[in-house]
């Protein structure tokens, strides 16, 4: 059934699949190289909760640098509305 739909109607892109698989097979590749070169490293626990706490909090400074910066522009954009609907007095 899939080969028989035209090409915009297709649910597995096969180009995006190869695409993905060249990607990681470099990288996981590297990480394996890597993981077994290291030496005596990933034999202690201290070291493996390190890395991935590491790993972690890497993965999640994305997420939580667009809530903060995107929060602090709508709280800058709300003030500055505000202050667009107050009329201005003069303290003497």
């Amino acid at each position: 059934q899939e080969e028989q739909l035209a090409e915009g109607q297709k649910t597995f892109d096969t180009t995006f699949s190869i695409n993905i698989l060249a990607l990681s097979f470099p990288l996981s590749t590297a990480l394996i190289l890597g993981i077994l070169s290291s030496g005596t490293v990933f034999h202690s626990i201290t070291s493996l909760i390190i890395l991935a706490a590491s790993l972690i909090i890497i993965g999640i400074a994305p997420m939580v640098i667009l809530k903060v910066s995107s929060y602090s522009f709508k709280s800058n954009q709300n003030e500055l509305e505000s202050g667009l609907d107050t009329p201005l007095t003069e303290n003497s």
